[in-house]
């Protein structure tokens, strides 16, 4: 055990504390176990890694976009004349394209419906309550999502949070999750290690986690990710831990 956590960081010490005290114990009890060790950010002699930024997906982790990709696929098939799956889509873009004028198009077609969607979405007071937190205790807020600018602002806009990050990259910056995540790492001036990154999807998990970033799982898409939340609104629950 000693030697696992010489190479975890201050945030999942705390986690695997929590998970097997809230078996049998309140979060009372908890804190005041954890009282020297939060005085000293320090375990067992060793020094552990500090939070710095949290780096959020978008569509499945913040906020569920309205789409239906599965008739955006069909129409893209139907545009292509192919009969790839496109699953995940664009991974499988890349596999299928090779001009980038006919990227563009369809780049362009997929934005079309993300626009449509984002349009339908409302405030969410605890979505900035949460995130207000964070940037109240230094915390840098940066969004990744494979949706373009314009409706990835659009969304922020709506849910009303567009203030609160300090950085955005979307697909038309960098498609690639892992890539995503090294873009923010390098204009952020952060390590992997201060990085808490919170996403959905299978390629969240395996990025953040190759990356080492404290790597976060909304929903059951990731049955094996050692920190997983109903909803992004849950991390609320674990402010305390992940700063």
């Amino acid at each position: 055990m000693v030697e696992h956590l010489i190479s975890t960081s201050l945030s999942e010490v705390k986690f695997y504390f929590y998970r097997l005290y809230s078996l049998e114990s309140t979060l009372d009890s908890f804190y005041m176990s954890y009282y020297l060790y939060y005085s000293t950010q320090e375990f067992m002699g060793i020094q552990l890694r500090k939070i710095r930024c949290l780096v959020t997906d978008l569509d499945g982790t913040l906020v569920r976009l309205p789409i239906d990709w599965d008739y955006v696929r069909a129409k893209i098939r139907n545009f292509l004349k192919t009969n790839h799956p496109l699953k995940p889509l664009l991974p499988s873009l890349n596999e299928v394209i090779q001009n980038e004028e006919l990227m563009r198009t369809v780049l362009s077609m997929i934005e079309e419906e993300e626009v449509k969607a984002v349009e339908k979405i409302g405030k969410s007071p605890k979505l900035r309550e949460i995130l207000f937190k964070l940037k109240s205790r230094n915390m840098k807020l940066v969004l990744i999502t494979q949706q373009s600018t314009r409706p990835a602002k659009i969304a922020l806009s709506k849910l009303g949070i567009l203030d609160l990050f300090d950085l955005i990259i979307t697909r038309n910056i960098v498609r690639e999750r892992e890539e995503q995540l090294r873009k923010v790492i390098e204009i952020m001036g952060v390590s992997p290690s201060e990085v808490v990154f919170v996403g959905d999807a299978p390629w969240d998990y395996e990025a953040g986690t190759r990356l080492g970033c404290l790597t976060i799982m909304v929903g059951n898409r990731v049955p094996s990710a050692h920190i997983r939340l109903s909803s992004f609104l849950e991390l609320e629950k674990l402010l305390d831990y992940i700063l």
